[in-house]
């Protein structure tokens, strides 16, 4: 005679496990329920944390780049720098200046403007005169101070490192330096007029940000 087929019921179980097994996990009444409830929330809130910081930490990330490239807040020369290489533009300036803040402003364009800030200050007083370091390079951009009333004036000179410059000597509060090697130009502007030695220098002076 065959032996019979052994059958596992409730009454061959723990009574832990039977009760457990006829009650939700987050019932009252589920033996393990403290422990199931702590888990779960903790569970909630690393979730939680993590989407944040993939989600709401990358579009901070992003909008604070956005306002470090629309001039919208003043930057240290650090931050300048790592702003124009996380935007990929190209940018001159002429450097850093002891006390100074700067803005950055990055056009649709591909024009990347840098304005220096006296002692950090100045960023909201956007009619004062600042000294503006503009940069376009495209090749096809209008070239430097070719309007027909200043073409006559204009003093057109070059640096010993064959940087081609041009200004009007009526008003020489800016200057036109052209970028042959890679084609368009910088512009300077200064908040008040400059001598031909000081605009020649800093014709020779300007520096790529990279």
């Amino acid at each position: 005679m065959l032996p019979s087929a052994v059958t596992l019921d409730s009454e061959n179980k723990p009574d832990s496990e039977v009760q457990e097994s006829k009650v939700h996990r987050y019932s009252r009444e589920h033996p393990h329920f403290v422990r199931n409830y702590v888990f779960s929330i903790a569970l909630a809130l690393l979730l939680g944390v993590l989407l944040f910081y993939f989600v709401g930490g990358s579009e901070s990330a992003e909008e604070e780049q956005l306002n470090r490239v629309s001039g919208a807040v003043t930057l240290s020369e650090a931050q300048l720098v790592n702003a124009v290489k996380s935007a990929g533009a190209v940018a001159y300036w002429l450097g850093p200046i002891s006390g100074s803040k700067y803005t950055l402003v990055i056009s649709k364009k591909g024009e990347a403007i840098v304005t220096y800030l006296p002692n950090g200050e100045g960023i909201d007083n956007q009619k004062e005169h600042r000294l503006i370091v503009k940069t376009n390079t495209k090749i096809d951009s209008v070239g430097p101070l070719t309007s027909s009333q200043t073409e006559v004036s204009n003093v057109n000179e070059s640096t010993p490192s064959g940087a081609y410059y041009s200004y009007d000597p009526y008003l020489p509060d800016h200057v036109v330096i052209s970028l042959p090697n890679k084609g368009g130009h910088v512009r300077i502007y200064y908040p008040t007029r400059r001598s031909p030695n000081y605009i020649a220098l800093d014709a020779e002076s300007l520096i790529l940000i990279s």
